[in-house]
């Protein structure tokens, strides 16, 4: 991710809280997401780990999508788990 791109879903980030925080609805949020360039599902992400992520993936086209998932899903479900550290 460019780092412009990350400056710029980090201040988003702020705007994912404050959307979720106020409880806006759906066609809020898709307005948010249209002004930005961003997918809705941005502003409704767990984590900034999982909203940056959702940001990454949509800028691939569908072929790289679906390779980036079948691999993602070969290592939660094929790979076995690294204990952890701490």
């Amino acid at each position: 991710m460019s780092s412009e791109l990350h400056r710029e879903v980090t201040i988003f980030g702020i705007s994912r809280y404050v959307l979720a925080v106020q409880g806006a609805s759906l066609s809020d949020a898709q307005c948010h997401a249209r002004a930005r360039g961003l997918p809705p599902t941005y502003f409704y992400a767990e984590t900034q780990i999982v909203a940056e992520a959702i940001v990454t993936f949509s800028l691939l086209n569908q072929t790289d999508q679906r390779k980036v998932l079948a691999d993602l899903k070969r290592r939660v479900f094929t790979e076995p788990k690294k204990p952890a550290k701490g």
